[in-house]
């Protein structure tokens, strides 16, 4: 009696992956397959679960430091246009002086009153927006050297009689010279200075 014949298992159908790179195929049956899918998912899926946050805590980083540009660009203009206001006041103050030749204590005092309502706008700017060290300092010393400026112009205000005698509207308009002459030329630079903090290439007063 014949002995049985077993007949063979069929092959386990291979399932390929071409690579094009060079045509080399990668085959394996699809229970490995399933396997391997399963692996890439994973580790698709972790990559995304990290990936995502990571990109959108990047996005909120750029959007908020925009933002910081933005308002400190804002007070740094804010500040410029300020310190002009404190001069064109300063400047008023001088020319009242100059040209009113019935120079009044009251007439000084509302112009420095102007004067000192400008430089009160200008201290209420909030430094702590300005992050760059430069910017802070050349801030402060703007205002330090507009206080110093008002209070050189206060000692010219002149005390005694309402209405200052001819010799002393000379000795007032000599003072008021002196005097502008003397802050002028810190005025331009202060504005220069701020606006150099914006932009570096912006040249200096004189040049």
């Amino acid at each position: 009696m014949d002995a049985l014949t077993v007949p063979a298992s069929p092959p386990t159908p291979q399932y390929c992956l071409l690579w094009l790179h060079n045509w080399d195929a990668v085959c394996m049956p699809r229970s490995d397959w399933a396997s391997w899918m399963q692996a890439f998912a994973a580790v698709v899926a972790l990559a995304i679960a990290v990936g995502v946050p990571l990109l959108q805590h990047r996005h909120a980083e750029a959007r908020a430091e925009e933002s910081r540009l933005r308002e400190e660009e804002r007070v740094l203009s804010l500040f410029i246009s300020l310190v002009r206001e404190v001069h064109i006041q300063f400047h008023r103050l001088y020319s009242t002086a100059q040209n009113n030749q019935n120079l009044t204590i009251a007439v000084v005092r509302k112009s420095r009153s102007a004067l000192i309502r400008a430089l009160d706008s200008l201290e209420s700017v909030p430094l702590q927006t300005l992050s760059n060290a430069y910017s802070v300092n050349v801030v402060i010393d703007v205002i330090d050297r507009t206080h110093e400026a008002i209070e050189k112009l206060g000692g010219g205000v002149p005390v005694g009689p309402l209405v200052i005698s001819t010799n002393g509207v000379s000795q007032a308009h000599a003072h008021w010279r002196a005097e502008y002459a003397a802050v002028n030329d810190d005025f331009q630079r202060m504005q220069w200075a701020l606006r150099a903090v914006r932009d570096p290439s912006d040249p200096p007063p004189g040049q």
